[in-house]
This record gives structure tokens, C-alpha cells and sequence, in this order.
């Protein structure tokens, strides 16, 4: 492996060894924020990631979970297929009913159709990349974190104003993170996580993960880019950051669009239902990442935060209204 590099995630250091030179650009790129001191350490120990141009071993005593799935006694492998590329990923366990993955391999085999694709349409490889590192690095390292640590994830941006922290959720593309980014521009608020938010029944953990916005946000808020992310997004410049690594949670806000900026309290029980149909629906429930073909039906037996839920309703993308929070 010519190219070895290390990022914490919440306290477990993952050492990444690749032998390729785009992979190896973009995975810094997800997690170059993830340092010793950056976020709360939750858990301990050491995680091994591989990234191997070639085909992988076989298994032994193999049960068959799925199409797309089975394991042996301390290995789970998954198959992704995408435009005739086969990238096979195999998670090793401690043991068979541990929950302590000690090493991540993606053997990625390129077919030489999507070589030539690629070749005219270079963002393909960019985007093949991007969904490997997050169905089969971040959301697997924080499935294997919501379990041990009975934790809440959400797809949400989050932002800090004197030690409470309110929380964003909402679909791909409504605006979580432009919205976050109006709030921490607008009104003192600091930038506390964006994509997946961990949450216990109080407290919040801070992300530190990168911020992307789409070009028209990029516009609106007056930012400049740092570089280039894929899906039409670009990284920006950092943020005011908290302070804080894990927070007391004020208040958690489902985000949507509509003619006018309103806020709306919504009960417990409907919100939660709400944002598990939608996280589920758009492939962004931790609960259902590919990796929980480990331990199907495993569940981490948390309960959600007893704090205030609410509807958020935007106004048109461009309006300078921002609903309290």
C-alpha cells in the first residue's frame, strides 16, 4: 500500500492504507476535520481500512443473507455493483457475535466499460467513490457507534448558541446546511455538525465534518468555495465553530419548503415517526446501512430526547426570513 494515512472517529483511530491516489484524495477530503482533539471520545480501539485493486479471497462456511450479502464466522461481505464495476467489501470481526470491526477491505475490480466511461465523463468515478465511502466507511463506523453506545444518529446540520444546540433535519437538498450556515452568519449562532448528528437522550456530539453547498447557496450567502465535492456541491470555507464537543440539545426542528417561513410544535410521537419514514426512504438511516446485515434486527434500545420538535417551514430559496429558534 503506497498511500497510508489516519483519521478519530470520536475517539477510535482508523488507519486507511490505499493504493490509489484518488481514493486516498477523497477520503481526506470527508474526514481531514477528524482529529484526536476534534470530537467527544465516545468510543476506543482501532479500525483498519483497505482500499485493494483486485479480487477477493474466498470464504469459508458461508451463509447467504441476501443477494447482496453473506458472512462466514468473523467476516460480513457485501457486493455493490455499479455500471458493470464490482467494488466487494468485507468487514472482519472480533469474533461472531462481537460487534468490534477491526478491519474494512473494498476490492474494487474496474470493468474496462466504466474505465472508457469515466474516460468522457470523469465525475462518474468521483461519484462511484464518494457512495463507497459513505455506505461502506462513515455510515458503517457510525452504525458500529449507535450500537455500542445506544445513540441516536439523524441526517441533520446542527448549530450552538450559549451551550445549547438546536438540531435541523430534513430531506436531501431543502437547505439544512445553507439554513444552518444563514443562522451562524446571521444571528451568532456556531457551526456544531452537518450530515450526521450523534445524539444521546440529552446531549448532542459535534461533527466535525465538511460543509457542501450548491452553487445558487454558495450565491446567496455571499461564500467562496474552497474545492470541488461532487453531486454539484463544493466544500466552503470553515465555519465559526463551537467550542463544545458534546452540548445539551434545546430543541430539534424538522426542515421542509414552502410560500411562507413559519415554525410549527409538532408532538414527540409524530415527529420522530415522520423523520424515521423519510431517513429510511432516502437511504440515510443509519439503522438500515449495509453493514447491519451483521446483526439483522439488531437495535440499539435508545430513546429519543425529551426536548421540544417542530415543523420548520422555509420561504422561497433566496428569503431573507429566518424563523426563530
Amino acid at each position: 500500500m503506497k498511500n497510508k494515512y489516519h483519521f478519530f472517529h470520536y475517539g477510535k483511530k482508523v488507519d486507511v492504507h490505499t493504493d490509489s491516489n484518488f481514493f486516498q484524495h477523497l477520503i481526506d477530503q470527508k474526514f481531514s476535520q477528524f482529529k484526536a482533539d476534534a470530537t467527544y471520545p465516545l468510543v476506543a480501539g482501532e479500525c483498519q481500512i483497505k482500499w485493494v485493486t483486485s479480487s477477493p479471497p474466498p470464504l469459508s462456511d458461508i451463509v447467504i443473507l441476501s443477494s447482496m450479502a453473506q458472512r462466514s464466522s468473523t467476516t460480513l461481505r457485501i457486493t455493490h455493483s455499479y455500471l458493470t464495476t464490482t467494488t466487494t467489501i468485507d468487514f472482519d470481526f472480533a469474533s461472531s457475535t462481537s460487534l468490534t470491526c477491526t478491519q474494512i477491505t473494498l476490492y474494487y475490480q474496474e470493468s474496462l466499460l466504466f474505465t472508457l466511461a469515466a474516460f468522457g465523463f470523469s465525475f462518474l468515478r468521483r461519484q462511484l467513490f464518494q457512495v463507497l465511502i459513505k455506505k461502506y466507511i462513515e455510515q458503517s463506523l457510525l452504525w458500529l457507534l449507535v450500537q455500542e453506545k445506544k445513540l441516536i444518529c439523524l441526517h441533520a446540520a446542527a448549530v450552538e448558541k450559549e451551550g445549547r444546540v438546536v438540531v435541523l433535519a430534513g430531506l436531501n437538498g431543502v437547505g439544512k446546511s445553507t439554513l444552518a450556515s444563514k443562522y451562524i452568519s446571521n444571528q451568532s449562532f456556531s457551526y456544531f455538525g452537518d450530515n450526521y448528528l450523534l445524539l444521546d437522550t440529552k446531549n448532542a456530539y459535534y461533527s466535525p465534518d465538511v460543509v457542501r453547498l450548491d452553487q445558487q447557496s454558495l450565491t446567496h450567502l455571499q461564500l467562496t468555495s474552497q474545492t470541488e465535492y461532487g453531486f454539484g456541491k463544493k466544500v466552503i470555507a470553515p465555519l465559526k465553530k463551537s467550542p463544545l464537543h458534546r452540548a445539551p440539545v434545546k430543541a430539534i426542528a424538522w426542515t421542509q419548503r414552502g410560500s411562507i417561513g413559519h415554525k410549527k410544535r409538532m408532538s414527540a410521537q409524530e415527529f420522530w415517526q415522520m423523520l424515521e419514514h423519510y431517513q429510511i426512504l432516502e437511504g440515510e438511516a443509519i439503522s438500515a446501512a449495509p453493514i447491519s446485515y451483521w446483526q439483522p434486527g439488531f437495535s440499539s434500545s435508545s430513546k429519543y430526547p425529551s426536548v421540544p420538535t417542530y415543523v420548520l417551514t422555509l420561504g422561497p430559496f433566496g428569503s431573507q426570513e429566518l424563523p426563530p429558534l
